[in-house]
């Protein structure tokens, strides 16, 4: 709503300040109209994406998108926009479409804060396509034109180049209301309090069961979740413990008690939209995984049916697992080693998804730790399916597994009361 929002400057020691704490702590920024206004907001924006060392829609698109935009025909410019986009990184697309998405929404906007998408984009364009080495530019009043018309389009053309998210357009009207509800308003001083919280809901057993709305910040364990919630359920913070629930209700992963629940449920923003749609968080009774907490393993080897993230058939092959690594042989014979993974190296949950037909209810799903699972044409499936014979078999290796990844915090520690 603000005028020559983005266009007016802030003032420099400010934007810095800012910029500094979003680089220390950027959960613990908050931002209010007592310590900066929202030209300084808009100010640092620009500044970090300023200093990016590589622009955001990447130097090797550049060239692509300055002919992209010179063509005629509107649908075919659609067309190769979108394919330009999805060969950048999927940080820099999802960056990409947000903030372009935010752009295109003030544009809407420019009869109260006259900012047109030509405004905006003669701001931006340069910003989002900068070069890394300023002083090689070879004709810097040209390219910054040709940088302008690229983001112009991008602007104008954002409903046609992104996928439309009902929910996005949704939380758009929303934002509007709010918009024009605060502007309207008379101002009061905000109370400090820590920037950054989620607010999501928590089941009780299942999606069926008693649900609690609670606040998830940067630094919020399953421990501090149970913890919060255990006298509502008259359960004591150990004998409770939090699950995730993804894939509708397909795949089931006991979170650990030291795990960052924000971390868990950022994780599923960069997973494929039918991955992530229906997931959410679950409590239940610490009991449910005794079997794998409280019997001794023993050591852990023979043939089991596997299936990694590019074949739907199961194929029979010896595993082992030891010294905190899971080993998949070609044969018997141990001699030639297919796969290999380190236990801290992967996420695994109980289960497999509906599209896999392993014929045993006895499995896991395992993805990479230290990656997203995206699926694609060669790679059709959500992360590899390991497969037991009974569920006795399942529990002893899981038991293995989860003693080796937490040799001396497995179970969490009770609540004890000071006296």
């Amino acid at each position: 709503m603000t005028e020559g929002i983005y266009r007016r400057p802030g003032q420099g020691s400010s934007v810095s300040e800012l910029l500094t704490k979003f680089r220390k702590d950027a959960f613990a920024v908050q931002l209010t109209t007592d310590l900066c206004t929202e030209h300084e907001v808009g100010t640092a924006l620009k500044r970090f994406f300023r200093d990016l060392p590589e622009p955001l829609l990447g130097t090797n698109q550049r060239q692509y998108l300055y002919e992209v935009s010179k063509h005629n025909n509107r649908e075919e410019k659609i067309r190769m926009y979108k394919a330009s986009l999805d060969q950048i990184p999927t940080i820099s697309y999802n960056t990409t479409r947000k903030l372009i998405g935010h752009l295109h929404f003030i544009s809407t906007q420019s009869a109260k804060n006259l900012m047109t998408a030509e405004n905006l984009a003669s701001i931006w364009g340069p910003t989002l396509l900068h070069y890394e080495d300023r002083d090689a530019i070879p004709n810097v009043n040209h390219n910054h034109m040709l940088d302008t018309e690229v983001v112009h389009q991008l602007i104008k053309l954002y409903r046609h180049i992104f996928p439309e998210d009902p929910g996005e357009l949704e939380k758009e009207k929303h934002m509007l209301r709010v918009l024009e509800k605060y502007s309207k308003a008379p101002q009061v001083n905000v109370c400090n309090k820590t920037a950054g919280d989620l607010r999501i809901w928590v089941y009780l057993h299942n999606k069926e069961g008693q649900s609690y709305n609670v606040s998830i910040g940067p630094n919020k364990t399953a421990y501090d979740l149970c913890k919060e919630l255990s006298g509502h359920i008259k359960l004591l913070v150990h004998e409770l413990v939090l699950e995730e629930i993804i894939l509708n209700d397909k795949l089931i992963r006991p979170i650990h008690y030291e795990e960052k629940v924000l971390d868990v449920i950022l994780k599923w923003g960069y997973w494929d939209e039918q991955d992530r749609k229906d997931n959410y968080l679950t409590l239940a009774h610490l009991s449910k995984y005794w079997e794998y907490i409280l019997e001794k393993p023993y050591p852990v080897s023979g043939e089991m049916r596997f299936a990694d993230n590019k074949t739907r058939l199961f194929k029979l092959y010896t595993f082992q697992f030891s010294q905190g690594k899971l080993t998949c042989f070609k044969d018997k014979t141990g001699e030639i080693i297919l796969h290999s993974w380190n236990i801290e190296d992967i996420i695994w949950y109980l289960g497999h998804e509906s599209k896999r037909n392993p014929q045993s209810r006895w499995s896991i799903t395992f993805i990479n730790a230290n990656s997203h699972p995206v699926r694609t044409k060669s790679s059709p499936y959500f992360g590899s399916v390991l497969v037991w014979s009974d569920a006795a078999t399942r529990a002893n290796w899981l038991s293995a597994m989860l003693k080796s990844r937490y040799p001396n915090n497995l179970a969490p520690p009770p609540n004890l009361i000071p006296i």
